[in-house]
């Protein structure tokens, strides 16, 4: 019985961070979708500099996160938020709208994923 006591605890604790890094990520995503949101409103009223401002604060908070989500999140699916930051923050600078709106619906889109990858879902167990 002693024999399974500590892959127990190591099997105990390896789910207990799962479920941490899944909170996590989620908790972090959903800021940066509330950023990026408050962003395009911003951006839909005209006010460039704010919509720039709330942008560029979520692409800094972003990029703090960056060794983080590296160790627990596919490459690709960063890479490919990161350029859609990038891309919406050049949209935004140059105040054009259709293709800032855009980009910011898709790093919308590929921060929900990134969250819906992580969550503790039925789907992501099975």
């Amino acid at each position: 019985m002693k024999s399974l006591a500590i892959p127990g605890l190591v099997l105990a604790g390896m789910i207990a961070f799962s479920l941490w890094c899944g909170a996590y990520t989620q908790e972090r995503t959903e800021a940066w979708i509330t950023a990026v949101d408050a962003s395009d409103t911003a951006a839909w009223r005209e006010d460039w500099r704010e919509a720039d401002l709330r942008l560029r604060q979520a692409y800094e908070d972003w990029q703090k996160e960056q060794t983080f989500l590296h160790t627990i999140l596919s490459h690709d699916e960063l890479e490919a938020a990161e350029s859609l930051f990038v891309g919406a923050l050049a949209a935004c600078r140059g105040a054009d709208a259709p293709d800032f709106h855009t980009l910011a619906a898709q790093l919308k889109a590929a921060l929900e994923h990134l969250g819906a990858d992580q969550s503790a879902s039925i789907k992501n167990i099975l």
